[in-house]
């Protein structure tokens, strides 16, 4: 196996095996393309009503056809057990990079030090290697797990990223992988090297 692959494959066991273990500031509640947001809802009021996690942060977006707004996030959060008061809304973000940035800037404004980042499992790692590669660039440190839901519809139809293209989730996943070294190419994402490293030394940002 290449080395690429190789670590490719590490990093994606490492996402996927990070459930926070003891509670943290925020949920950092990636927006979803449309019928894509299924577990998230629970698994948030799963995180909040356990004192896993204190809030919620959601995207300020207004939404397209394919992609609720914050709206839809903050009603299904509210309907699923979690108390109004503990939705934040971030700025408004139209891509994964953006929202980074945006999660970033609340963190600041509310001092929050740690999160757990949720999404589908498909794609956890490029949420992760992308608020890896935000806390750099912006020169602001948390210790971040993720979080996925514990059941997955593999064959339900859904929008892709940027709610384009309608076909079966597990048909995602190999766009999703091509997706990671095209945008680690452009900086959006850490690369590998830079991950682990954060893993290896997390537990030394302030809490």
């Amino acid at each position: 196996m290449e080395n690429y692959e190789r670590s490719l494959c590490v990093a994606t066991i490492m996402a996927l095996s990070d459930w926070p273990r003891e509670p943290v500031d925020a949920i950092f509640f990636h927006a979803r393309a449309q019928e894509d947001d299924d577990g998230l809802f629970a698994l948030s009021a799963r995180l909040i009503n356990s004192g896993l996690a204190r809030f919620v942060a959601i995207n300020g977006f207004d939404g397209l056809a394919n992609a609720p707004g914050k709206e839809h996030y903050i009603i299904n959060l509210i309907k699923a057990g979690v108390e109004s008061s503990k939705i934040f809304i971030s700025d408004p973000a139209s891509n994964t990079k953006e929202e980074n940035n945006a999660f970033l800037e609340l963190s600041k404004e509310n001092k929050w030090k740690s999160a757990v980042i949720i999404s589908q499992p498909h794609q956890i790692l490029r949420c992760f290697l992308g608020a890896v590669a935000s806390m750099k660039q912006e020169d602001y440190e948390l210790r971040l797990h993720a979080a996925y839901p514990q059941s997955t519809s593999w064959l339900k139809h859904v929008f892709g990223s940027q709610g384009v293209e309608n076909k079966e989730r597990f048909e995602h996943v190999s766009d999703e992988l091509d997706r990671i070294p095209r945008y680690q190419e452009k900086s959006d994402l850490c690369h590998f090297e830079d991950f682990f490293e954060y893993i290896r030394n997390r537990e030394r940002c302030p809490k």
